[in-house]
């Protein structure tokens, strides 16, 4: 390689030289050399003279392809070397600063030289490699990854040492400048910085770009250099602290007379609203929410979740719930909230009695209470009423006797007529929950009541029919029916006694249903009690056998293949169930499900107290079905 050089061609039989001599100067900046080309003619013997006189010749000269023509006279005296042309051209090097080009020069003489004409172009032509121009420095540096907030170390190899530098990252979106005029033939530090960096991996926490190293000729760019580079972005940048309040959105805060936040749960009925706010930190969005119980999680992709103390036993007592977010780089954070949930069970009236008084018109009511406590700090707030109430059995309205505040005493009332039944009814609610409990008082005692001529009382004062009797009969013989034999007490060895013999009661009810059109069980006070017997629709078209006897509900479901194909957790069903058996509280129907061999997890329908049925279930498909639930009214 050079930036100068000279090549020849002997004409006319050697008698002289055709030359082209040229130099260069190089535009670093501007990637290209200046090639300046001389053409000459030059006599190699003093006999080597031309006379040409004023005749001009033909010549010209070729740079890198540009071509220059003219014309010149080649007269010369002996070893005389005259110029012919001049040529400049500016050579464009290539990317990386190498260039090799053609240098050619042309003379045509046409003159006789020693007896033979000359009268053909003659060329010189010879390829020349120029001095590489200084490109783009190169560097090193001392890991391909790098953590935001960290340095990293370079090294430049400069092409040229009066170049300067500038050091950039691109990553994402973004052209950061990391070091400007940075040095060269040395080891330099630089910063990544998270917050230059960060938001352009709103969804990862590690993204790859390049390390741009751009070389300067003064102003001018040169060129660049760049190498492959990955970010981390550190651990430490999580999602915000969640911000959290929690409310009770059940009636329960309206009953007790307390705000929605006062703080005060009750398993079983609250409804735990948590309403939190939380943002993502360096682009990164709140994607996720979840509130940790114990061993209960509830999440949502929304800041409002809702815990129903109803449908989930959290514990009781002084409980954390753990509020975790989680961004869209998979970083979370959480806040602890404490939580004070208080044990509750519905008031209920225990060994409720209601009896005479030595066969008087007294009648002794007892009622001991247990009602739940529900403290605001070291207040009780659930407060409890007794209302006492009676009527003849035969009436339809009832008279209240008394209520009673936070107390339930045993109480002696007069005035009981003893030629009538009566009966007792007491009701005891609290602020969230009420029970009733009801107690028949029987006549006063007595062997045999005569009742002119409307009946006979045995055991009781007579009240009704021709025979009213109260306490057991022991029978012999047969019991009729309109002349009807209804049982042959003689099939029981004698006697027998309706509550403990089974065969009685079997045939006694087949006997008695066919006079009370199958609505008959003595199983049930002798009175018609099988309100229901017939299908109910479960969803997805699953048939439940419902049977209603007095205030028990049984809904049963006999091995039936149906395919069921929902899928979820509670989801809302079609069907409703009759709004005379809706229970009081939730009920689950346990539904076992087998294929063959196959045994998937059960699924579960929810029976509500207002009618509605959800179901949940996570093994759709077809499959055998079997299940019992059976609950009370009251």
């Amino acid at each position: 390689m050079s930036l100068s050089g000279s090549q020849s061609i002997n004409i006319h039989g050697g008698a002289h030289t055709l030359i082209v001599e040229w130099s260069a100067s190089q535009n670093i900046g501007g990637n290209y050399s200046t090639v300046t080309a001389n053409l000459y003619i030059k006599g190699n013997y003093s006999y080597s003279t031309i006379y040409s006189g004023s005749v001009a010749k033909s010549v010209a000269l070729v740079i890198n392809g540009n071509r220059k023509n003219g014309s010149a006279r080649i007269d010369i005296n002996g070893t005389e070397k005259r110029l012919l042309l001049s040529h400049s051209v500016n050579v464009g090097h290539n990317a990386d600063g190498t260039k090799t080009f053609r240098l050619e020069g042309m003379l045509n003489s046409q003159i006789t030289w020693s007896g033979t004409y000359y009268g053909s172009e003659q060329w010189t032509r010879q390829d020349w490699s120029l001095n590489a121009i200084p490109r783009a420095s190169t560097f090193n540096q001392s890991s391909t990854t790098f953590n935001m907030d960290s340095e990293g170390t370079i090294y430049i190899n400069p092409a040229s040492t009066s170049f300067n530098h500038k050091l950039y990252m691109y990553f994402g979106n973004k052209k950061v400048l990391l070091r400007d005029n940075a040095p060269v033939n040395q080891n330099f530090n630089v910063r990544f910085n998270a917050s230059d960096f960060g938001d352009q991996i709103p969804n990862a926490t590690s993204g790859v770009g390049v390390l741009l190293l751009e070389t300067y000729n003064g102003g001018n760019l040169v060129g660049s250099n760049q190498r492959t580079t990955y970010l981390n972005l550190p651990s430490n940048y999580v999602p915000s602290q969640p911000s959290v309040t929690v409310s009770d959105e059940s009636s329960v805060p309206a009953k007790l007379g307390v705000s929605k936040t006062a703080g005060i749960y009750v398993k079983g009925m609250s409804l735990l609203r948590f309403n939190s706010s939380a943002s993502g930190v360096l682009g990164s969005t709140i994607i996720n929410y979840k509130v940790q119980i114990g061993n209960q999680t509830f999440a949502t992709g929304s800041s409002t979740i809702d815990a129903d103390l109803s449908k989930f036993d959290v514990g009781t007592g002084s409980l954390n719930a753990v509020v975790t977010v989680t961004d869209s780089r998979g970083r979370t954070n959480s806040r602890t909230v404490s939580l004070n949930i208080q044990n509750y069970s519905a008031p209920t009236i225990n060994n409720f009695s209601a009896v005479r008084q030595n066969n008087s018109d007294v009648v002794i009511i007892t009622k001991p209470v247990s009602v739940s406590s529900i403290l605001n700090g070291s207040t009780n707030i659930n407060s409890y009423t007794v209302k006492t109430e009676y009527k003849l059995t035969t009436a339809t309205s009832w008279t209240v006797n008394r209520t009673e505040n936070n107390s339930s005493a045993t109480l002696n009332l007069s005035g009981f007529n003893v030629a009538n039944s009566y009966d007792i009814r007491v009701t005891l609610a609290d602020k969230l929950n009420q029970t009733v409990v009801q107690a028949s008082i029987s006549t006063a005692k007595v062997l045999l009541d005569l009742n002119r001529d409307i009946g006979i009382g045995i055991g009781k004062m007579h009240e009704r029919g021709a025979l009213d009797v109260g306490g057991d009969m022991y029978v012999s013989g047969i019991i009729r029916q309109n002349n009807n034999q209804v049982i042959d007490t003689s099939n029981y060895n004698g006697y027998f006694d309706s509550r403990y013999n089974s065969k009685f009661n079997t045939d006694f009810d087949n006997r008695m249903n066919a006079t009370f059109n199958g609505k008959f069980d003595s199983a049930y006070n002798n009175k018609v009690a099988v309100n229901y017997n017939k299908n109910i629709a479960l969803g997805y078209g699953l048939q439940g056998r419902l049977v209603k006897r007095g205030n028990t509900v049984t809904i049963s479901v006999w091995r039936q293949v149906i395919n069921w194909g929902g899928s979820g957790e509670f989801k809302l069903l079609d069907e409703t169930i009759p709004s005379d058996i809706i229970p009081v509280h939730e009920v689950n129907l346990i539904l076992t499900k087998n294929a063959g061999s196959v045994n998937p997890p059960p699924m579960t329908i929810h029976i509500q107290k207002d009618g509605h049925m959800y179901f949940t279930n996570f093994n759709p498909g077809t499959w055998v079905h079997c299940g019992t639930v059976t609950y009370q009214l009251i």
